[in-house]
């Protein structure tokens, strides 16, 4: 997808890919936005409480069956994902929405969609689904307030770390041989 990002804007439309999907660092304080993610997982968190969201077996415990499995998991959820998703979801998708239907609608619409993503890492639970869609709004707002994608990457890259750490740390059965 972000090949095709990247052949759709610079030889259709000749423009710079990173400066096209708003992906700066100039001015945007990174690390406050890094430190977003830990504060939308725990609003996450407590939502997904008050939802008394099942705790139920998902496709994504699978991989991580030993710990090289685990590394390569937790390296690839918390860089290359984040990032990916943020340039084509809020770096390319919301501008776009947001133009034609207004920011709100933009960043609801962005979340919508990446939250169908990620449905079968969830087993399609809706109360996953809601949390994620949640979680994607709270990105696309990031990225609307800043005007910097980098900005919702680093706030989604961190956002992930924290439920990573936690799953790892809580883990009672994690394989520990090489």
């Amino acid at each position: 997808l972000v090949l095709c990002l990247f052949g759709l804007l610079k030889v259709r439309y000749g423009r710079a890919f990173w400066e096209s999907l708003a992906w700066k660092h100039a001015n945007i304080r990174l690390g406050v936005w890094a430190a977003a993610g830990p504060l939308v997982a725990t609003g996450v968190v407590a939502l997904g409480v008050a939802l008394r969201t099942p705790d139920m077996e998902m496709p994504m415990k699978e991989l991580l069956s030993d710990p090289v499995s685990i590394m390569l998991l937790g390296f690839f959820a918390t860089t290359l994902g984040p990032v990916c998703e943020e340039l084509a979801f809020r770096g390319f998708l919301f501008p776009l929405l947001a133009r034609s239907a207004g920011v709100a609608a933009g960043i609801v619409l962005t979340a919508l969609p990446f939250a169908v993503l990620h449905g079968p890492q969830y087993a399609w639970s809706w109360r996953h689904i809601l949390l994620i869609t949640l979680a994607g709004a709270a990105f696309g707002w990031v990225r609307h307030y800043t005007g910097s994608t980098a900005a919702a990457a680093a706030t989604h890259s961190t956002y992930n770390l924290t439920f990573f750490l936690t799953y790892i740390t809580q883990w009672k059965d994690l394989p520990t041989q090489w």
